[in-house]
């Protein structure tokens, strides 16, 4: 009453109460509603649970409703505006997650890499393709005489995924950090990762999300390796914009990690592009 809203923005989850929430306030005040998709729980499989059906259902159900009731879909990239445009017969605009650190002016690259790094958790199998790629640094050490290391900060590892990840020579696991001594490692990093399982559940959890981490990586002027089945959105992204030196399966992946850390020439060329994605897609004023 105070404020007088023109329409209502509603960033969809996985509770069904907001959706009644939405379409309640929209129906007593006259509202168009604009809903904004970060996670599809529309299209993901169900949930292996005794209720994990229902609640998809249900949710589902909802879901149709308040988009019934929209004018427009926001959604934070492209596959997964053209999803939405064609389920549910309304326009869909895309609105990327913006970085939060200020674009860089120029690449960081170094001139040899001893050392790539990956922040962010590791649940979700993706402990999985760290230990794929940590296995094939230790045969490029092995067969090139070289010692580079893959630094993972992670915290709240399950004991399984710190067992496999300490199987490979050249994985250091370093903990959990943040503020000032997260800035500083992840800007001194020479190359950094991003992953993402190969497994179709886990597949099918991430299909269509784009993680703020891709935002800081490409903003950030360093070199980007990433490692992931090329249908989920955020290794569709990096693809598309040529941002990243990507490995789509584990038959390219030694020869890309070659690549990535022989050729100054490449790392400076998609760091670049990086820089450019992320003026287009990623800078923090124009996306918000």
């Amino acid at each position: 009453d105070q404020q007088k809203p023109t329409c209502m923005f509603v960033a969809l989850g996985s509770g069904k109460f907001l959706y009644d929430m939405a379409l309640r306030i929209a129906k007593d005040y006259q509202l168009p509603i604009y809903p904004y998709v970060c996670d599809d729980f529309y299209t993901m499989a169900p949930p292996k649970t005794p209720l994990g059906s229902l609640w998809s259902k249900l949710l589902r159900r909802k879901t149709d409703r308040l988009m019934a009731k929209s004018q427009k879909i926001l959604s934070i990239c492209e596959p997964l505006s053209k999803t939405y445009e064609e389920l549910f017969r309304k326009p869909a605009v895309t609105v990327m997650t913006g970085t939060n650190f200020a674009v860089a002016e120029s690449p960081r690259v170094t001139e040899t890499v001893d050392t790539i790094r990956y922040f962010g958790k590791v649940s979700l199998n993706r402990y999985q393709s760290l230990c794929t790629i940590g296995k094939a640094l230790d045969r490029i050490n092995r067969e090139k005489g070289t010692d580079v290391k893959l630094e993972v900060y992670c915290g709240g590892m399950e004991p399984e995924e710190e067992r496999a990840l300490k199987e490979c020579e050249c994985i250091r696991l370093c903990g959990f950090i943040s503020g000032q001594a997260f800035q500083e490692k992840f800007f001194s990093s020479p190359v950094l990762v991003h992953i993402e399982a190969f497994d179709e559940e886990s597949i099918d959890r991430v299909r269509n999300s784009v993680s703020t981490k891709i935002a800081d990586s490409l903003a950030s002027g360093i070199p980007l390796f990433a490692y992931g089945p090329a249908q989920i959105a955020s290794m569709d992204h990096l693809i598309r914009n040529s941002c990243a030196i990507t490995a789509r399966d584990e038959k390219q992946l030694q020869e890309q990690l070659c690549c990535l850390l022989e050729d100054a020439q490449l790392r400076k060329t998609v760091a670049e592009q990086a820089l450019l994605t992320a003026k287009q897609h990623h800078e923090p004023a124009a996306q918000s």
